[in-house]
């Protein structure tokens, strides 16, 4: 037998049944003698071509005998091996460029795709295999997937050959090969695996450079890297390569100053590259590992006529350069492997590197898919349970029901707002308006079909043509014209009818251009225009609520109240089971407002069928109805018995809404005009926001008032944040009713229906209102309970009453959840397969679908969905659908036989008055070009822009050579000639007209550009000069000398500069807006390689983009910047939303902050929406503004730079993530990830403590969700619960201590905290037991090894100080939380010390007055102050804790 062939072999085209031995089987047919031991497979796996209807299979191979075609023709590198039973011939080579797949994982095992890059000079295959001339053994192919099981390992392979090439492609042009080839794989697609990289040497560059790409450009490519989770880098440089013995080999090959020099450590492109990959990778949070050489690498010399690696020795890539200076300061970021450069990546079968590279593998896809349990909200004090074998016995009055199997227990508005996706219409929007008589043709021409098709029964009709040829306006057109509901209702059978669009967008976001965003957008269409069809979806939404109650053990509502009233153990009358059916209404708003409201409404002619300024008001529910209560019951006492008193209300106020506990005025019912006068509280004044600068102010609002309850409608006053006011009732006599509700309150939303007249509005509303108010409601059924049980028995009504209340809302959050919750895509297709094989109710929906070829995914997929959803059979759904794309062969298969039309043989004409429109004027030449309308017909192909693009070059040249003498043949013949000459291609075409701009005026084509499709605001001419100016902008100290020019001496742009600097792509329209000439020029701009072509060699150099250069003109055109200096001689500068946006955009898309520029900025907080700590000065530093604001990169930097300045503020960082965690801007989990990278960076957090302990300090103030009567449910301040434990467990001991020093830097909270603890006693040496916090806070610290019984310097034990603090500052909106952490520390054994029996008799008479539970006696110390004095212990029978009603509440 002959030696085993040292090379290995690539086979493509293999069908996908075939097992190895049927591909050694069938290449065995291809070798003298057909020997199956001549063919040794050595992989199989399938091809990464996901949008193939058929797959194929991809082998590595190697043989013991080569095939005829190989022996023949050695070096060709490919040969086709013909099979008659394929349709196609096999494809054997050695090249291995492109994807070569070298592993199968089971669908259900494959989560991760990895690529593998090889580096400069090396062979995709042969670079990772070890040296010698046995090739039967690759490390990644043969032991990484045993080792590491659900990943497949893709080989990519790109020419990177340097003797003897006369290639002259530069880094970017592979990076953006290698882009196109993942494109093709899918990977820039939704819903594909995630994504991992080997890179080796070049490949390492290769991918940065990609990255670099993909960063920028569209959505779609973007992606590709928002999927990558972790790279290794194998020897990659960071600082360059010395390729001095590479230049002497190479001599004046194209390659030597193309690619070679690229990467040369005298190359700064290399540099920028790094810096920029860094940012990026960060943002996108991608995991790295660096590994580096520790063996010198031969040097390239002559030897026997050729170039080998033979000389002396060398270090290629320094650790240093090969971590980026990482394997110093992050070594477990980096590996050393003890091999050359090349070696590196060459082991050997049971190479111990192989295990250790399988290790850092599988810890870096652990990490990533680490889950975090969803905390269950544990606010009510006991979990009810359905005991249905305790009450068998029991009379059961009440039907069992549960309200969420019927549809109208959901909310159809919120189900609607969690399907559809915001960007649905957008597309829609964007589209030009037809102009005059364009399109009329379809209506009016028998030929096209159309009318025919709209009143049939046929359901398909194709729209194709090409790019720019109109077909977007056209569906556009046909949506909102009016003929085509006349022409439909010829078709409709049912009154439940429904016309959706959706418009495929491939320059927008994801969602409009995949199958998620179509799914979105039919079914929110659906359920906006037949209501009723939620009846088909619903049974999903039940489903998952059963799931989630289930999973919390939350029981039914119905179950709920039958355990409550057996545990009560009372006779259920008519009148109570009357109230337990009003709290079963409370689950169904919707119920409610259907039988409350419309129907009498309808039956006493009130109104008519027509309900939608009614369905208004049943949406703004919330806003009618008191969701949340931030005050509490503390009218004016000194009121009472006087007569012509003004009421006293508690109000919080939030600009445009205010919400209120109580109305001492309880007579009042109905709606009242009130003027009010709004007295900042001084109590409270540190917690919330009065930005007017008076005291008191006059507001007058519109109320709705019902006995308890005010709700209020408008607020006029505009001068005021967010307060907590104390207002007193002036008039309130003059009772306006009618209107009110709706000519008042839904003025502001602009609302043109006409609202019902007369009292009688007012009054079903307001029932209403309260019918579907849980307080309102269980606040009866107590009171009925309470009639029926005995006095002592009436507490523990109260308390099982309020913990049924918070089931209920626990109940409703998960509901809410449920309906606002994000939609998968399998969620979303299921859907879809509902509506489309419904047998529920009658539905025509006629859909028109525009753009299919600019869905994200293969043509299949799309005409797939098309032909299943329209051919479901016993669907009592009928089906239309009209929809439009380019002619696509796929498109041409699948719809080749349907109706429809190509829109280019119907615009002929229109083009033709288009060139008679452009082409006549008084330009020389102009007469020429209209001979060649014709011609210019005949090549458009129906595209209008081509058609404009031409007819500009065309009239220019003319004009051009008219003028220079040609004659009118000459001309002809010229014009002709350039006609002919110009791409057909939009996209060549933008190529071209770029080439023609002048390489002097690049750089401003790339910033305008850039900007204009950027920009979230219009820009007009006016504006160019600064904003090129901006561009150049490197500091502060720049934008200052820009403002500082006087407006005489600014730059006036003009058009023409306008048409240099763009040649043409930008124009200004009306005001001297400018545009980008087209939307495709959008698209142009995002391709990976635009910058390429626009700056050339300067792109490899430029850090800048569009956002970076908006980013300085809104600094420069807002006046954010001050001249006038801070103390440390910095500039000030207002935060502004805008410069944050464009900041933050920036960064990820260049990888880059704004270190350099924001350098020594102090800065103010903006004036709205102002989230930031409050400072006595208001000053911030880069570090705080960073962290607030998400600019991660600059935070970074900071971090990087100066870790250590300012230690004072530390304390404020604290604060802001508390901030930020509750105003939704910040998780708990990404605050926690932000201290350990400060941490990390040397950031000092020890000084931070005083900041830790004040935030938790405020955890008991913090508002709950419900407030009334002892009712609570902490869901809103669970997260920084949450956060603090956290923080606890990773940086503090429970036991810590803190010294309590007044001064340091002015942070007002601080401020009041070491205040509040020196009024307590608290004046030395602390610990956190003692802080007055959460009670989770405390049952977290007594938990894991706090002391209960620790004592301050000042001998004050824990409960001494909660006490103390009760004492010194009275009841207060956190005393509930005071109260139960009190309970928790005397459960673990807490004492007093140092307080008296008398200061806990006043906190136990002070709890008596309201209806919090008063927790035991505690006992003191012994050898405390009164302690000889006996022990009185709290003889209430805790016996009842355990017995029957205890079980029925508490049992799991």
């Amino acid at each position: 037998m002959a030696p085993i062939e040292s090379k290995v072999y690539r086979l493509r085209g293999i069908p996908e049944h075939l097992d190895r031995l049927g591909v050694a089987q069938l290449v065995s047919t291809f070798i003298p003698g057909g020997d199956l031991r001549d063919v040794i497979v050595t992989s199989l796996a399938l091809s990464c071509e996901i949008w193939t209807v058929s797959r194929f299979k991809v082998a590595t191979l190697s043989f013991q005998k080569l095939p005829d075609a190989v022996s023949k023709d050695p070096t060709a590198g490919e040969w086709p091996l013909r099979v008659l039973a394929l349709a196609k011939p096999l494809l054997l080579d050695d090249t291995f460029f492109g994807l070569s797949p070298l592993n199968d994982v089971p669908e259900h095992q494959h989560k991760y795709d990895c690529i593998v890059m090889s580096g400069l000079a090396s062979h995709p295959m042969g670079s990772w295999q070890p040296h010698g001339d046995d090739k039967s053994f690759m490390w990644i192919r043969d032991t990484l997937p045993h080792l590491v099981p659900n990943v497949k390992f893709i080989l990519y392979g790109y020419d990177t050959t340097l003797a003897g090439s006369k290639s002259f492609q530069t880094v970017s042009d592979i990076a953006l090969s290698f882009i196109h080839t993942l494109q093709q794989g899918g990977w820039s697609s939704t819903g594909q695996r995630e994504l991992l990289f080997f890179a080796h040497s070049l490949g390492g560059i290769v991918l940065k450079e990609a990255f670099r790409m993909l960063a920028d450009s569209g959505v779609m490519d973007e992606l590709i890297l928002t999927r990558t989770k972790g790279v290794i880098f194998f020897g990659v440089p960071s600082q360059g390569l010395d390729v001095s013995d590479l230049d002497i080999m190479l001599k004046d090959q194209p390659n030597r100053d193309a690619l070679v020099k690229e990467i040369s450590n005298e190359s700064p492109f290399i540099d920028i590259l790094e810096e920029q990959f860094s940012g990026i990778s960060h943002l996108q949070k991608i995991k790295l590992l660096w590994a580096y050489e520790t063996k010198t690498t031969p040097t390239v010399m002559m030897t026997s006529g050729k170039y080998q690696r033979s000389g002396p020795g060398k270090v290629f890539v320094s650790p240093q350069s090969a971590t980026g200076q990482r394997y110093t300061t992050e070594p477990s970021s980096t590996m050393q492997i003890n091999a050359n450069h090349s070696d590196m990546v060459k082991f050997s079968q049971g190479n111990e590197a192989v295990d250790r590279i399988a290790y850092k593998l599988r810890d870096m896809l652990e990490s990533d898919v680490a889950n975090v349990q969803e905390r269950l909200n544990n606010s009510a004090p006991g979990r009810i349970t359905a005991l249905h074998e305790h009450n068998q016995g029991a009379e059961k009055v009440m039907k069992p029901v549960d309200n969420s199997l019927d549809p109208e227990f959901w909310d159809i508005y919120s189900i609607i707002e969690s399907i559809n996706a915001p960007e649905r219409d957008l597309r829609l929007e964007q589209i030009d308006v037809a102009v005059r008589h364009s399109f009329q043709w379809a209506f009016e021409k028998p030929s096209v079909g159309l009318t025919r098709w709209l009143q049939n029964d046929e359901k398909l009709f194709w729209i194709s043509g090409k790019p720019g040829s109109g077909k977007s306006t056209f569906i556009k057109y046909l949506h909102t014209n009016p003929l085509t509901l006349k022409y439909l209702r010829n078709w409709y059978r049912s009154s439940n009818c429904v016309q959706a669009t959706f418009f495929f967008h491939h320059r927008g976001t994801a969602i409009q251009k995949s199958l998620e965003g179509l799914y979105r957008g039919i079914l929110s269409q659906v359920l906006e225009q037949v209501p009723q069809s939620l009846f088909m979806i619903q049974p999903n939404l039940s489903q998952s609520y059963a799931e989630l109650v289930r999973t919390y053990k939350l029981g039914t509502l119905f179950t709920d109240l039958e355990a409550l009233v057996t545990s009560c153990e009372i006779t259920q009358d008519d009148e109570v089971s009357r109230q337990l059916h009003n709290i079963l209404l409370c689950e169904m708003p919707r119920k409610a407002f259907r039988t409350m409201v419309i129907e009498p409404m309808q039956a006493s002619g009130a109104i008519d069928d027509d309900t939608n300024a009614l369905e208004q008001i049943f949406q703004r529910r919330d806003r009618l109805q008191r969701t949340f209560s931030y005050a509490f019951n503390i009218a004016n006492a000194n009121n009472k018995g006087k007569k012509n008193a003004s009421p006293s209300l508690d109000l919080y106020i939030s600009k445009t809404l205010v919400f209120t506990q109580d109305l001492t005025d309880q007579q009042k019912r109905g709606f009242v005009r009130v003027d009010l006068l709004i007295s900042k509280k001084s109590a409270y004044s540190t917690n919330f926001t009065h930005t007017t600068n008076k005291q008191n102010v006059f507001a007058t609002l519109d109320l709705f008032i019902s006995q308890t309850r005010v709700y209020t409608t408008d607020i006029t006053i505009h001068d005021i944040g967010n307060m907590l006011a104390e207002v007193e009732v002036f008039a309130s006599k003059s009772l306006q009713y009618s209107t009110l509700v709706g000519k008042d309150y839904f003025s502001t939303s602009k609302s043109e229906d006409q609202w019902p007249k007369g009292n009688q509005v007012v009054s079903i509303i307001q029932d209403w209102l309260v019918a579907i108010d849980p307080i309102a409601q269980f606040s009866l059924l107590k009171k009925l309970l309470e009639d029926r049980t005995k006095q002592h028995q009436q507490h523990q009504v109260d308390k099982l009453v309020k913990e049924t209340l918070v089931r209920f809302l626990d109940r409703k959050t998960q509901q809410q959840h449920i309906e606002t919750a994000h939609w998968s895509l399998k969620q979303l297709n299921d859907a879809m397969d509902r509506v489309a094989s419904q047998r529920l109710m009658d539905l025509d929906l006629c859909l028109l679908l525009d753009a299919l070829d600019e869905h994200d995914g293969p043509p299949e997929v799309i005409s797939q969905f098309i032909k299943r959803f329209t051919t479901a059979e016993g669907s009592q759904t009928r089906m239309k659908m009209l929809f439009s794309s380019r002619p696509w062969q796929p498109f041409i298969d699948a719809f080749g036989q349907n109706s429809g039309f190509q829109i280019h043989d119907f615009t002929e004409n229109d083009i033709r008055e288009l060139c008679l429109q452009k082409a006549i004027s008084d330009k020389p030449g102009s007469a020429e070009v209209l001979e060649l309308t014709e011609q210019i017909v005949k090549q458009a192909r129906g595209v209008f822009l081509w058609v404009k693009l031409v007819l500009s070059d065309l009239l220019e040249n003319a004009a051009r050579l008219a003028v220079s003498g040609y004659s009118t043949e000459q001309l002809h013949a010229a014009l002709i000639d350039i006609l002919n000459s110009l791409p057909n291609d939009l996209e060549q075409y933008y190529k071209l007209i770029i080439t023609r701009i002048p390489s002097s005026y690049r750089w401003e084509a790339y910033c305008l550009l850039e900007v204009i499709s950027k920009s979230t605001e219009a820009i007009f001419l006016s504006q160019v000069s600064d904003i090129l100016a901006c561009a150049k902008a490197n500091s502060v100290d720049d934008l200052f000398a820009l403002k500082a020019r006087s407006e005489d001496a600014a730059h006036r742009y003009s058009n023409e500069e306008l048409r240099a600097h763009s040649g043409g792509l930008v124009e200004a329209v009306h005001s001297n807006q400018l545009q980008l000439l087209h939307q495709t020029l959008i698209e142009f701009v995002q391709l990976p390689e635009f910058k390429n072509v626009v700056l050339q060699d300067r792109y490899r150099i430029t850090k800048e983009n569009g956002y970076s250069i908006l980013m300085k003109y809104a600094i420069f055109r807002e006046n954010l910047l001050r001249n006038e200096l801070h103390d440390s001689h910095s500039p000030v500068m207002t935060v502004s939303s805008k410069v944050i946006h464009y900041a933050r955009e920036a960064e990820s898309t260049t990888g880059k902050s704004a270190f350099a520029l924001f350098k020594n900025v102090i800065w103010e907080p903006p004036e709205k929406d102002n989230f930031l700590p409050k400072l006595s000065n208001q000053k911030y530093t880069n570090l705080e503004i960073a962290l607030a604001y998400g600019l991660k990169l600059l935070f970074h930097d900071v971090l990087k730079h100066d870790a250590h300045a300012h230690p004072d503020r530390a304390p404020l960082i604290f604060l802001l993530l508390r901030n930020m965690i509750q105003c939704g801007r910040i998780d708990g989990a990404s605050a926690l990830n932000a201290l350990q990278d400060m941490v990390a960076q040397g950031f000092q957090i020890h000084k931070t403590h005083v900041g830790f302990l004040t935030m938790i300090n405020h955890l008991h103030y913090k508002t709950s969700r419900v407030a009334i009567e002892g009712v609570v449910s902490d869901m809103g301040v669970i997260p920084v619960i949450d956060f603090s434990q956290e923080v606890l467990d990773t940086f503090f001991e429970p036991k810590f201590s803190f010294a309590i020093h007044m001064g340091g830097f002015a942070i007002n909270e601080v401020a009041d905290f070491r205040t509040s603890m020196r009024t307590i006693g608290i004046k030395d040496t602390a610990q956190a037991i003692h802080i007055s916090s959460h009670c989770e806070i405390t049952r977290y610290l007594v938990e894991n090894g706090a002391n209960p019984n620790e004592m301050t310097t000042e001998r004050l034990t824990p409960i001494d100080c909660w006490v103390r603090n009760i004492s010194e500052h009275g009841f207060s909106r956190g005393s509930r939380n005071i109260v139960s952490a009190i309970t928790v520390l005397i459960k673990h054994g807490g004492r007093l010390n140092v307080c008296t029996r008398q200061e806990w008799d006043k906190l136990v008479q002070s709890l008596n007055a309201t209806h919090f539970s008063t927790p035991s006696f505690p006992g003191w110390l012994d050898k405390a102050p009164d302690a000889d004095r006996g022990i009185d212990v709290d003889t209430k029978d805790v016996k009842r804790r355990s017995g029957n009603i205890s079980k029925l509440w508490k049992r799991k």
